[in-house]
């Protein structure tokens, strides 16, 4: 599905599972009263006590799109000098064909 965006007062047309996928990295867990398994667990992964590999979130992540209709279709990791930054690529999961 293509939205409108407006940027810099351009319209730009996008497609909304890129903010599908953005609301998703950014949303605690149970925090959306209506969709409480939407979103994922960011309090496991800032959590200080708790050393967890960037694999993991990376494998993590791409787990929690697919079970929420985003199709991931490539990841870009930069690295720097004390973080990475995950691009994601996403297109929409098609559900025709799926039997259950």
């Amino acid at each position: 599905m293509i939205d409108i965006k407006i940027e810099n007062g351009n319209a730009k047309m996008i497609e909304t599972v890129v903010f599908k996928a953005s609301n998703l990295l950014k949303i605690q867990e149970g925090d959306l009263e209506y969709h409480k398994n939407f979103g994922i667990d960011l309090k496991r992964f800032f959590d200080p006590d708790i050393q967890i590999q960037n694999k993991t979130f990376e494998a993590y992540s791409l787990q929690k799109m697919a079970q929420n209709g985003i199709n991931p279709v490539a990841l870009a990791i930069e690295k720097k000098t004390f973080e990475q930054i995950f691009n994601y690529s996403v297109i929409a999961a098609e559900k025709g064909g799926l039997i259950k």
